[in-house]
Parts: C-alpha cells; structure tokens; sequence
C-alpha cells in the first residue's frame, strides 16, 4: 500500500496503543516517512496526509496517518503528545 514511501517507521497508536481498546475500535497507524529529493523540490507530497479503509468484512476501520520526518520533528518539537508516545 505504501510502496511510493520511504517508511521509517509505522506505529499502532491511540486506544489499541493504550489498551483501552473495544470490540470494535478502529486501528490507528501513524506513519512517518522520507519524501524523495523531487517530491519535495516539486512540492509532490504533503507534509501530513490521512488514508481510511475497512477491513475486510468487518466493521473495523484502519486510519493511517502519514507524515514527513520533518512533520514528524516539528511535532516532537512543540512537545505534541502524539510524537511523544
């Protein structure tokens, strides 16, 4: 899915991440990736995007969160408690 992204790493967040997690909670993955040299001269990706799908027959939802490292290092940055977990 994410074959276009130089992944540095995928991390399972929010209540799946706290155990706080129910039968039907959705998995959240944030994703913090390289862009190429050209997407960023070219402005060809976005610092921070989002995908949703569902699961295969099931009511379960998966969200991915994608972000540059430099996005990444911002929020680490303003201490936001997302870079922190």
């Amino acid at each position: 899915m994410f074959d276009n992204y130089h992944t540095i790493v995928n991390i399972l967040f929010g209540s799946r991440l706290y155990g706080t997690a129910i039968e039907n909670s959705d998995y959240d993955y944030k994703i913090v990736y390289k862009p190429r040299i050209e997407d960023l001269i070219l402005g060809k990706k976005k610092m921070y995007s989002s995908i949703q799908e569902k699961l295969e027959n099931t009511v379960t939802k998966v969200e991915y969160e994608l972000m540059t490292l430099h996005k990444f290092l911002q929020l680490a940055k303003e201490s936001q408690i997302m870079a922190m977990d």
